[in-house]
């Protein structure tokens, strides 16, 4: 009798820690609060005081490396394998595709529909008093999944809704963009296009002044626009622990143009990584001065290992109050230098406070998935099937996707572009391949002498002789 009842209990220790983990995963947030009492320093104030630091903040960022640096001797192509296979989300997105079959659904579709569905991004009140109309603008946006998820979202939430969207990105059919710039996926685009905004100079750059101008002339005339999101980011493959340095002044252009195109009530999203240093610390004060509320969200579709968190800046007071100070975010827009927005006196020690909770937070979580990863990573057998306890956990967490951020099929009449499967058509853009050698073998490649680095090109052509002659047998030499 006393091994019956201890194997039930067993069962149910079990189910009560893998169900905590599964919520666990649906809890990484941070609020903001008594942001109503912070005031915007002087702007004479602004822009003084070379770069200052936060010690905790430093010291939660040199932990967070050190963590992520016990990747450097990682192949890229094996440990994407590794942590896509063991990714606890990656059940979502084709459980979404087969139950609902969306417009152009990826994981940055899933991510969107689980913000809007958990925030109130979307602000109802506001378009109701505006007599039903609403426009979103879409920063950074290619391939323009969140603007297909807006789409399904509104047609299935608010279907009375008179909604408009424009969207700006680097221009995939502008020859003096870089390849290494850009969203290597044009299928949306290219059925869209007289949505899409690329500036005065044609190419998409939202980091030059003339096309913010422009941008903001074009938003003028678009009127209602309760909606911004800015999805940017930069390649930092090169030194991914300076990431947030590298990415702080696009990030600091979103915010500027969001807020010179926002309407009074309207909402903001901001994807961000970490909050470590002055720009990006300075950025969120001046948003939690600027919105009545600020919420930090890691989505559960958004892969754990990463940095990658969204801001959701609710209830924008207006340009009117941010007035004074447009003038000398407009002579720093575009620049790239060690200067800080605000001087760190002027900040209240209780938002500072608040910013190494949530670095901390967000850090502690990045590093327990990332040495789980390690402990559970074997390179000869990565094709090795999940534990039960895996797939029971990726199952539970794909039933509680769908239970608290609530689908409909859409019908493809109601998609932005009709019947066409986005999907299903072939992508005729350029392919931008990801690197399949650690990191630590990219940084030596880097100092080696041209003469060795083209006897590696060398080394690896050879190795491609087999596959190359087998590839000329049968498919060429055979119709010959």
């Amino acid at each position: 009798m006393p091994k019956y009842k201890t194997t039930f209990y067993n069962q149910d220790q079990d189910s009560t820690r893998i169900n905590a983990i599964v919520n666990g995963i649906f809890e990484k947030s941070f609020t903001i609060s008594d942001n109503e009492t912070y005031n915007i320093p002087n702007p004479q104030s602004m822009f003084k005081d070379y770069g200052w630091n936060v010690e905790k903040l430093q010291q939660i960022k040199l932990e967070l490396n050190e963590t992520k640096s016990k990747l450097n001797c990682y192949n890229f192509a094996q440990w994407h394998q590794h942590t896509s296979q063991r990714n606890k989300a990656k059940d979502i997105e084709w459980r979404v595709r087969r139950d609902f079959d969306p417009e152009f659904v990826t994981q940055a579709w899933c991510k969107f529909h689980e913000i809007v569905s958990k925030y109130p991004l979307v602000p109802k009140e506001v378009i109701f008093d505006n007599n039903n109309v609403f426009t979103s603008l879409h920063l950074c946006e290619a391939p323009g999944a969140f603007i297909t998820c807006l789409n399904n979202w509104l047609k299935t939430n608010l279907p009375s809704v008179f909604w408009n969207w424009l969207a700006m990105t680097f221009n995939p059919y502008y020859e003096g963009n870089s390849n290494n710039t850009m969203i290597s996926d044009d299928r949306f685009i290219m059925h869209t296009l007289q949505n899409w905004y690329f500036g005065s100079d044609n190419t998409g750059n939202l980091m030059s002044l003339e096309n913010l101008d422009a941008l903001i002339a074009r938003a003028k005339s678009m009127e209602n626009i309760f909606l911004i999101t800015a999805d940017g980011s930069v390649n930092c493959s090169i030194n991914p622990g300076e990431q947030e340095g590298i990415v702080a002044s696009l990030h600091f252009c979103e915010v500027v143009a969001a807020i010179n195109i926002l309407q009074t009530g309207g909402n903001f999203l901001l994807k961000i990584f970490t909050i470590f240093e002055h720009q990006s610390i300075c950025l969120i004060y001046l948003l939690s001065c600027i919105f009545k509320k600020i919420h930090f969200y890691k989505p559960v579709t958004s892969k754990e290992g990463n940095s990658e968190i969204y801001v959701i800046c609710l209830n924008y007071k207006g340009i009117d109050f941010i007035l004074p100070y447009l003038p000398i975010l407009r002579e720093q827009y575009g620049k790239s230098n060690s200067i800080a927005m605000f001087k760190k006196n002027d900040l209240p020690k209780s938002f500072i406070e608040q910013i190494i909770n949530c670095a901390q937070m967000f850090k502690n979580y990045q590093c327990e998935v990332i040495e789980s990863n390690i402990a559970a990573y074997h390179p000869n057998n990565l094709n090795s099937s999940l534990s039960i306890e895996d797939k029971k956990i990726a199952k539970l967490v794909s039933d509680k996707f769908i239970t608290n951020f609530p689908l409909q099929r859409l019908h493809n009449d109601l998609h932005i572009v009709g019947n066409i499967r986005l999907k299903r058509m072939k992508n005729n853009h350029w392919v931008v391949e990801a690197p399949t050698e650690s990191y630590n073998e990219i940084q030596k490649m880097q100092i080696l002498e041209p003469m060795e680095r083209l006897m590696l090109h060398v080394k690896h052509f050879k190795s491609l002789e087999p596959a190359i002659k087998t590839f000329y047998f049968k498919h060429i030499h055979l119709k010959a």
